[in-house]
């Protein structure tokens, strides 16, 4: 039956699977009970999606706040995955990246919210103590409700 997912009740989460057929549109997934509004701290575009994206669809008013979404200088280098992926440039890499990052959060019912640090491979390395202090600016943060973070393995950055 479109619109509901079989097998679960009230208060459960559909998983990534769950959205695959295509044929369900997040909003229609069951409220999971979290106290809204919720904010995701991402460090890496499309790492919330990948990570949380039954929970954010689930949410009624989510913001994913990336990290390391910044934009690298004009003079930047091309690195080898940027380059690997038919990028010509690191700021049409980024560029695309945030329209990517855009329509998958929509997609959910989110909107982005974009800090200005760069990602490792683009050469600047801000401390621990800088990233805090422009996750503490942010407007996302202010609102109250539930933050969340996906549980990162390794990454460089």
């Amino acid at each position: 039956q479109q619109g509901q997912i079989a097998g679960l009740r009230a208060g459960q989460i559909a998983d990534a699977r769950s959205l695959r057929g295509g044929n369900l549109h997040p909003t229609s997934m069951p409220l999971n009970r979290i106290p809204q509004p919720l904010t995701v701290i991402s460090p890496h575009l499309d790492d919330a999606v990948f990570s949380c994206g039954a929970l954010i669809a689930a949410a009624s008013d989510a913001v994913v706040v990336t990290v390391l979404a910044g934009m690298p200088g004009a003079d930047a280098a091309l690195p080898d995955w940027d380059r690997a992926a038919g990028f010509d440039s690191p700021i049409e890499a980024v560029i695309h990246r945030r329209r990517e990052d855009t329509r998958s959060l929509r997609m959910l019912g989110a909107r982005p919210e974009w800090l200005g640090f760069l990602d490792g491979q683009y050469g600047r390395h801000d401390t621990p103590e800088q990233i805090m202090a422009g996750l503490a600016a942010t407007p996302a943060l202010q609102r109250g409700g539930t933050v969340v973070a996906p549980m990162g393995l390794f990454h460089s950055d």
